[in-house]
């Protein structure tokens, strides 16, 4: 019986962060994933879709994601790949092809759609069979799963290992506040695999595909957080690395990846004056030791007086810089002022009216400086609620509303 030890990572999103030096710490995460697989002597690893975040990466981006690649092959590491729904493109190219063509991976998601059905092939190496449905944008890919006809089926030897590889949303993985997003019941999945390895939601998950069975259904989490929420809630990203029996999974290890400490403040500053609210904000962040961590700063509450845009944001980065933090990274989407607070009862169920209603209201609070531009909310309402016309173009329509807006702007050519 072979014996066998494969990685599962998903959702490394290479070149999706803004700030340079958190794109920096997302490769290191990367990097260091991509060791421990060498060091620890995996035969595979599984990429479960958005090895980067965009089907387009910049030139800086690939050269770096080529250069683990080269390692992975020169370790002899095979490598198999789906694409998900940041590095999907509508016109099946990515640049997973260009890695692919190099010989550094094989992307296993082959299928096609035939009428009613999303036709996918087994792909067989080395007694591992493998069957990849790639992840598309808005969830577009969950209707495969009920058209789902697997050529090849027969190959499915009982004593062989058997890995589904997936990038979408499962019902039962949903987090808080993601009711809205399409998903699949793990149910739904295909029967007759040993293990399934996902990917797309930034969470760690493992379940058996059905109770008392041995496969397992794993979302491993991303190996680095991707945004500032995740930052707060993962901290660290991760990764899975499992040993195989035959066609038995004996063993899952979940490897965190901690590469920086991060650091988060929440200021309330409700009820501040906005020159109080950046007293506040920097006699919090003096009695921080921020020194070598990431720096989440949020701040929430409603001013008593001034503009969100009084908060000294440039005044505040000094002092962060002067504590020495890695890196700065802000929220105040729970941050507002008193000063357009609308509270309008009107009993008319009248899109329009109701519309009207708070312009009304709205123009009895604003200050004097923007009392020149209340006349042209209307006409602005109106210009983009403009339809498209039976057969117009996109590109046509997006410019008559844009050239419209223009000429209400008074903004010119």
């Amino acid at each position: 019986m072979v014996n066998m030890k494969f990685a599962h990572l998903a959702d490394i999103h290479l070149g999706g962060w803004r700030q340079p030096e958190m794109q920096a710490l997302n490769l290191k995460a990367f990097q260091e994933a991509i060791g421990t697989c060498i060091k620890e002597k995996v035969d595979f690893i599984i990429f479960a879709g958005d090895l980067f975040d965009t089907a387009l990466p910049s030139i800086d981006t690939l050269k770096d994601a080529m250069s683990e690649f080269k390692k992975i092959n020169q370790a002899g590491i095979k490598c198999y790949i789906v694409s998900g729904s940041h590095d999907y493109s509508a016109t099946g190219k990515t640049f997973l092809d260009v890695i692919e063509r190099a010989g550094f991976c094989k992307n296993i998601s082959c299928l096609e759609e035939n009428q009613d059905k999303i036709c996918v092939e087994v792909f067989e190496d080395n007694n591992i069979l493998f069957v990849g449905l790639p992840g598309k944008k808005s969830s577009a890919e969950v209707d495969y799963f009920k058209k789902l006809l697997i050529n090849g089926r027969d190959k499915l030897d009982p004593n062989k290992l058997k890995i589904f590889v997936f990038h979408s949303t499962l019902t039962e993985a949903k987090p808080e506040g993601m009711g809205f997003v399409d998903s699949v019941d793990i149910k739904d999945l295909p029967e007759g695999f040993d293990y399934y390895a996902g990917g797309h939601l930034h969470l760690v998950f493992d379940q058996p595909k059905q109770s008392g069975q041995n496969a397992s259904v794993v979302y491993p989490g991303p190996v680095f957080p991707n945004n500032i929420d995740e930052l707060e809630k993962l901290s660290s990203g991760s990764f899975y690395i499992l040993e195989a029996e035959g066609n038995k999974i004996i063993k899952k290890e979940r490897r965190d990846i901690k590469i920086k400490d991060t650091l988060t403040l929440e200021v309330n500053v409700d009820s501040f004056s906005s020159d109080k609210a950046n007293l506040k904000i920097l006699e919090e962040i003096e009695k921080q030791n921020l020194n070598d961590k990431i720096f989440l700063l949020k701040v929430k509450g409603i001013l008593s007086s001034g503009k969100t845009s009084d908060i000294d944001w440039k005044r505040i980065t000094e002092k962060v810089t002067e504590k020495k933090a890695y890196s700065f990274l802000k929220s105040a989407t729970g941050l507002s002022t008193q000063e357009l607070k609308l509270d309008v009862k009107t009993e008319s169920q009248n899109i329009e009216e109701i519309e009207n209603h708070f312009i009304k209201e709205y123009k009895t609070q604003i200050s004097d400086d923007f009392k020149c531009f209340s006349d042209l909310i209307t006409p602005l309402f109106n210009a983009l609620e403009t339809e498209k016309q039976e057969s117009e173009k996109k590109d046509n329509f997006e410019s008559r509303v844009f050239e419209e807006v223009k000429k209400i702007l008074n903004l010119g050519d």
